[in-house]
């Protein structure tokens, strides 16, 4: 008679998502749109087309109540932790038919993301698994779950995920700008 079979799930790759709807969404919408009207041209980085705001805007006042939430979120995940650094933080704008190439950060340790606008079709954020050679095995398809791992986000969403892993954010469809604000999180334990 067969044994029970056990499974070791090693090396898993964490996605954190939950809603922190006590922000002021609107409010930080017109924060970036304003900021989008004090540098037009943004920065390039991962986006084609879309707007990139400054890469520092954790240190604004208008962000101070996001910043908190993520901190207190980010604490919850890791209690372990004795202190939490944003590294950067930045708004997106997409309109049509942008979209975002396949990056990652890692450079630092965490990433997320916090949705302010969101219409519908408006790009799935797209994870890639982060160990390549699984990808050349069918095993991966039938157990882990294949090489990508599509979210659409809503409003309100918070997402966080290790700096490593590859993820890029599939053309927009809508004819309404879809924003975020982006981070990147260094910890201390």
């Amino acid at each position: 008679m067969m044994k029970e079979i056990k499974t070791d799930n090693l090396w898993a790759t964490p996605i954190w998502r939950t809603r922190i709807e006590e922000v002021n969404n609107e409010k930080l919408i017109q924060f970036i749109l304003d900021e989008q009207v004090t540098t037009p041209k943004g920065i390039q980085k991962s986006n084609n087309g879309g707007w990139h705001s400054r890469q520092d805007l954790y240190k604004d006042i208008e962000l101070s109540e996001l910043c908190e939430m993520i901190v207190i979120v980010c604490s919850k995940l890791l209690p372990f932790t004795k202190g939490i650094q944003f590294r950067q933080m930045w708004a997106m704008i997409n309109k049509k038919n942008d979209w975002n190439a396949i990056h990652q950060h890692g450079t630092y340790e965490i990433s997320g993301g916090y949705y302010l606008r969101v219409p519908e079709d408006s790009g799935k954020i797209v994870f890639q698994d982060p160990c390549p050679l699984r990808n050349n095995y069918l095993i991966n398809q039938f157990v882990v779950g294949g090489e990508c791992k599509w979210y659409e986000p809503k409003e309100h969403d918070l997402m966080f995920w290790p700096a490593y892993l590859n993820h890029f954010v599939e053309p927009s469809k809508s004819d309404e700008d879809r924003i975020m604000i982006s981070f990147d999180l260094d910890i201390n334990v």
